[in-house]
């Protein structure tokens, strides 16, 4: 039998998102995607592309941007890493992730909520600057639902969000 030391490093399950907005039965097939971690470690993912609607005449693309002028796809709000579960023991401090495809924040503002309302930063939260939301000594109470919410600075009533739910956990 093995003594096993339990980690204080809380335990994300992260998402990452794909966008394919504007497509045609052309675009229909398998593609890869392949990362590579900071520490050298590659991950690869195989997905398919299958289009269950007759394609409109002529062969036009269509999706929700496809009648969406090119200036306004640059600063729509997209969320390109997430995480629907996080763990954390109790007095630990996580790290939600809520990042958007945007390079740069100055194009999307993010809103974080939990089941209290609109987090407002503060010893306990931290907002930031890629969007992730920082939540320092969790304890019981933390735990639930916390969505991250980016919305455009230009077209702010398009919105993009993502729900985590934070699992407190007592040894």
């Amino acid at each position: 039998m093995h003594d096993m030391k339990l980690s204080n490093t809380p335990h994300l399950h992260l998402n990452t998102a794909i966008y394919l907005g504007c497509i045609s039965h052309q675009d229909q097939g398998e593609y890869r995607v392949a990362v590579q971690s900071s520490d050298g470690r590659r991950y690869t993912r195989h997905f398919n592309v299958i289009m269950h609607s007759p394609s409109p005449p002529g062969g036009v693309r269509w999706g929700p941007s496809c009648s969406v002028d090119d200036a306004v796809m640059a600063v729509l709000p997209r969320l390109s890493l997430t995480t629907m579960k996080a763990r954390a023991e109790e007095g630990a401090t996580i790290l939600l992730p809520c990042r958007t495809i945007h390079t740069s924040r100055s194009l999307t503002t993010i809103t974080w909520r939990n089941n209290d309302g609109t987090i407002i930063p503060s010893e306990k939260y931290e907002i930031l600057a890629s969007g992730d939301l920082m939540v320092r000594g969790v304890n019981s109470g933390d735990g639930g639902v916390y969505t991250c919410v980016a919305a455009s600075v230009y077209v702010p009533y398009f919105t993009d969000q993502a729900y985590t739910l934070l699992l407190p956990e007592t040894h």
